[in-house]
């Protein structure tokens, strides 16, 4: 009386065994280093890659933070988080997204920036093992922190995406800044 379909993989368990970011796709990695020498150096990088897809919708965050200090004077001390939003129409290759950044970078004129951006994207490849997406829209641009400013500019972006097997992916994401002040 009861039948249950297979409808292929099951979605990714919940963060440690939670409901929360069930179904995402969750990568989180971190390096670190050291040198004692004539220089000393430490060195620590650390990421994450979150995203999540269905028929509507498809989300990806990303971060990334970068600390190097060495004794010759050659620091680095800088943070990314990406969050975007794609909204899907099921049977077109056109789709809408929106998206926020925040930076962070200790040596800058500024101290912190955030971006905000929206605007149409198309789907130029989909298949089995390869995908390409663009977008283009406005973009505003807020500085704080020593240099404050605001401007506005155009995003042009480019996302494509490689399955090379079941296990093993490659994805590159690229989003290209056109300034303008009035």
């Amino acid at each position: 009386e009861q039948l249950k379909v297979d409808t292929g993989k099951p979605p990714s368990p919940g963060l440690f065994g939670t409901r929360f970011l069930r179904g995402w796709k969750r990568n989180i990695d971190f390096g670190w280093t050291g040198r004692q020498g004539s220089t000393d150096t430490i060195n620590i990088t650390a990421g994450l890659n979150f995203g999540y897809e269905d028929e509507f919708t498809r989300w990806k965050l990303t971060g990334r933070y970068y600390y190097n200090d060495s004794s010759d004077g050659d620091s680095d001390n800088n943070a990314r988080l990406d969050l975007r939003r794609d909204w899907l129409f099921p049977g077109h290759d056109w789709f809408a997204y929106s998206s926020f950044r925040f930076q962070f970078d200790q040596f800058e004129d500024w101290k912190y920036r955030t971006v905000v951006s929206a605007g149409p994207g198309y789907n130029l490849v989909d298949t089995e093992s390869h995908h390409l997406d663009v977008r283009a829209g406005p973009s505003f641009t807020r500085e704080y922190e020593g240099k404050r400013s605001s401007k506005g500019e155009a995003l042009f972006g480019v996302d494509y995406s490689w399955k090379i097997s079941s296990r093993s992916s490659l994805e590159l994401t690229n989003d290209y800044y056109l300034q303008w002040q009035p």
